[in-house]
């Protein structure tokens, strides 16, 4: 294994257990509205449950405009600071709290809004693939999620539990990805051209404010040329 893999694109996110399904649901959702973990997942030979992302505004996820996106927070200690510093909802349940550790796919960038975890501003990502999960110590769900998602699965949501498991998470991951499947994790095509439309639309908008201006100039001569015409006039 020789790829290096950007820092930056390992990080945690939470998600609820539905009691009913046994499935994971985004933290915002209703009862209903489960995620969709891919196991068919084309980037690895050893696939890794995977959510990808879409937006309703029709565009390449993540974009400078929106907030669209997998979000996720870089590093253990980050993560854990916003989870323990009440950036969660005071109604959600914490006992139905699960907390994933994996690698962003495609396009990364930072959430557009500052101070979205607690203070902590976190990434968003095409693609999040779950290399490990944590569940609440009274979970009863261990065993299906190992079952269904072939990933490490503990119980004990901390910041202890939270470092051992990304240590065995990375030591599986560099040792049964390639160098060809890491590339294609990382490619940042998406990234490359949602900054070239960010780029397009403020030339736009930098080409619209100039025109105004010229306008805005050539009124305010008109007008001085009138009012000397005027004192001249007199």
């Amino acid at each position: 294994m020789t790829a290096a893999t950007d820092p930056e694109r390992f990080g945690w996110r939470f998600w609820l257990i539905s009691d009913t399904y046994g499935q994971l649901m985004t933290p915002w959702a209703n009862q209903d509205e489960l995620v969709d973990l891919n196991m068919s997942d084309p980037i690895f030979s050893n696939p890794k449950p995977a959510v990808t992302a879409t937006c309703t505004g029709g565009h390449p996820v993540p974009s400078p405009f929106c907030t669209c996106g997998i979000h996720y927070c870089p590093g253990a200690e980050t993560f854990f600071q916003a989870l323990n510093g009440g950036f969660l909802n005071k109604t959600v349940d914490r006992e139905l709290v699960a907390v994933a550790f994996g690698v962003a796919g495609g396009g990364v960038m930072f959430d557009p809004k500052n101070g979205d975890w607690g203070g902590i501003r976190p990434r968003r990502a095409s693609s999040f693939h779950v290399l490990g999960l944590m569940l609440p110590e009274t979970s009863s769900w261990q065993q299906a999620f190992e079952d269904r998602y072939n990933i490490p699965v503990i119980k004990g949501v901390d910041l202890e539990a939270a470092k051992a498991l990304e240590r065995t998470a990375l030591a599986t991951l560099f040792m049964t990805t390639t160098d060809e499947e890491l590339d294609i994790l990382m490619d940042d095509h998406t990234t490359i051209e949602v900054l070239a439309a960010y780029m397009r639309e403020q030339s736009v908008i930098v080409k619209d404010l100039l025109d105004m201006m010229t306008t805005h100039h050539a009124g305010m001569l008109d007008l001085e040329s009138r009012l000397k015409a005027l004192e001249g006039a007199e």
